[in-house]
């Protein structure tokens, strides 16, 4: 629980795995205030490999965390190809290499400890465990939430003086009992949609992220997987600057 004296934080976000810690990290590096609700008593334990290709390390490079992973990781520096059963070949892929040689392997639960590290002591952000969101009060004024969804993304939600609501996917609408505060982007909501996405632009918003890396989710690499081909193209329209 806070104390009464606290002051309220501009950024709050919902759930302290990997997705989220990271962006935790990218936002206290901009100077926001962040506070981080986890419904577990500690971060996830549970063993979960992870390997990060050059791309990924370029996006833990860009957090300040990629030497710490690489002291925690394992180089990931051969391709074999295998035909019925028997070894073809294997291809070193450090050769021409300069900035990220090779692959790395590193468990998530290392790399959510490395990300806590550097919350705490380096950056100006609080953890809380044991503490699970059942209720946004409509009331409260403005606000600003970032929540966790499928597919290891992030979706970014409301800055209004009346809430429009949490970007996420129906499951975890239903999980959380936040139904009613769910945004889709269907074309029935083209001009609110519209609406929104141009108010980020605004000065009193890039305090919550850069006006041109608002949402992940306009990446279409991955969206085209999850999503209906129409709204992918749809939302990809809004912001073409984006690609």
């Amino acid at each position: 629980m806070s104390s009464p004296d606290s002051k309220p934080h501009p950024v709050i976000i919902v759930g302290a795995g990997p997705v989220g810690l990271i962006t935790a990290v990218n936002l206290v590096k901009l100077n926001v205030p962040v506070l981080i609700l986890e419904r577990n008593y500690e971060v996830d334990q549970s063993p979960r490999a992870a390997v990060y290709q050059p791309c990924a390390q370029a996006e833990l490079f860009e957090s300040g965390i990629l030497d710490d992973v690489r002291k925690e990781s394992v180089l990931n520096d051969v391709m074999t190809f295998w035909k019925n059963k028997e070894r073809v070949a294997s291809i070193t892929k450090t050769q021409d290499a300069i900035v990220f040689p090779a692959g790395l392997n590193c468990p998530q639960p290392k790399l959510a400890k490395i990300l806590v590290d550097h919350l705490l002591n380096k950056y100006n952000a609080e953890i809380k465990f044991c503490q699970k969101v059942i209720q946004i009060d409509p009331d409260a004024g403005l606000w600003r939430c970032a929540f966790g969804v499928k597919a290891g993304m992030i979706q970014m939600g409301g800055y209004s003086e009346d809430p429009l609501g949490i970007w996420a996917d129906d499951e975890v609408a239903k999980e959380h009992n936040m139904e009613k505060w769910v945004r889709t982007a269907t074309p029935e909501k083209r001009p609110e949609d519209t609406q929104y996405y141009e108010s980020l632009a605004d000065l009193p918003n890039q305090d919550m992220v850069h006006v041109k890396q608002w949402n992940i989710t306009l990446d279409s690499r991955w969206m085209e997987e999850y999503e209906d081909p129409e709204v992918v193209k749809y939302r990809i329209s809004l912001r073409p600057d984006r690609l």
